[in-house]
């Protein structure tokens, strides 16, 4: 498995300016990630720039899969035939086509975690 990462958010224009990356790495673990820099992060924190993120485990993913085919409304697919995609691939398609676009992704994929019982770890550096 390789890595893959992708620019899900970014809004250069709006104070503070936030950056929001989904990725799966070599040991099939999900990562949203954001970063939030600018004058009012470093008023409020002390620093420029704050990060904080949301990892999913390989364990997880089947758990996660499931959730989000069952909350898709049939939207999501599962996978197209004739693929080799792994759980872990099928579930960074379908978070990349669900938060593409959404300023509060880390966020709204925690509070969907913790909603559907799936085990994440959230974390932050200031």
């Amino acid at each position: 498995m390789s890595q893959r990462n992708v620019l899900i958010y970014k809004d250069p224009f709006t104070p503070p300016v936030r950056s929001v990356t989904l990725s799966l790495d070599e040991n099939d673990r999900l990562r949203l990630y954001t970063l939030d820099v600018g004058a009012s992060v470093e008023a409020a924190w002390g620093s420029s720039d704050y990060e904080f993120w949301l990892d999913i485990e390989a364990p997880q993913l089947p758990a996660l899969h499931a959730a989000l085919l069952a909350d898709s409304g049939g939207e999501a697919k599962s996978h197209d035939e004739g693929t080799d995609d792994t759980i872990a691939e099928r579930c960074f398609d379908i978070l990349v086509k669900r938060y593409t676009g959404e300023a509060r992704a880390t966020d709204g994929l925690h509070e969907f975690c913790k909603a559907n019982a799936i085990k994440c770890r959230w974390s932050r550096w200031v």
